[in-house]
């Protein structure tokens, strides 16, 4: 696999307190089992070096945090300026009307793939919703630790999962591992298999 393999997990509200969380859906059978972050942190970046992925892993508590780091994921990795179109300069933004500026065609350069737990997010963010939706080329897998539709109700409903290649739920830490393997799979496929 190429070295520009790169995964990022972002992760939403209240992962950082993994260790902590309710025991009943964070460390049965294929749960945490009293994981802490920083050790899913580093299994993960641990599998994907074994997977010939570089892994990057990202958690924020702030709905606005995570608009932002995906909204640079999308400006990196697929709507970066090329030598055919660039980005409208501050000075076309304010002499050009939108229809006169060039804009980025999505184009997805590199080995890039985002696994997603939202959190809470998954079941109450559009805005994160329609910032995953600006890496449509990009392979998105949302993630869950616990089995969500074994839980509250509430839960049951995702904003994410109509724009992600799958979900995988329930299975701890494993979660995450299946996502690195499917994208690690996905790249080892020819490119124009990789579609949603």
């Amino acid at each position: 696999m190429s070295s520009k393999n790169l995964v990022y997990v972002l992760n939403g509200a209240n992962i950082n307190m993994l260790e902590f969380r309710s025991p009943a859906h964070y460390h049965g059978a294929g749960g945490a089992g009293g994981t802490s972050y920083n050790h899913l942190c580093e299994t993960l970046v641990r599998e994907g070096d074994t997977l010939g992925l570089r892994v990057e892993v990202w958690q924020s508590n702030s709905e606005s945090a995570m608009v932002d780091k995906v909204q640079s994921i999308a400006m990196e990795h697929v709507y970066a300026p090329s030598a055919e179109t660039q980005m409208p300069t501050p000075t076309q933004m304010q002499t050009q009307t939108p229809t006169q500026m060039p804009m980025p065609m999505p184009m997805v350069t590199d080995n890039v793939g985002v696994i997603v737990n939202a959190g809470g997010y998954t079941h109450t963010s559009v805005v994160i919703r329609d910032a995953l939706e600006l890496l449509a080329p990009i392979p998105i897998v949302e993630v869950h630790m616990s089995n969500i539709f074994a839980r509250e109700r509430f839960r049951h409903h995702s904003h994410i999962s109509g724009i992600s290649h799958g979900v995988i739920a329930g299975l701890g830490v494993y979660s995450y591992v299946a996502a690195l393997h499917y994208i690690a799979n996905l790249y080892a496929m020819p490119t124009k298999q990789i579609q949603k």
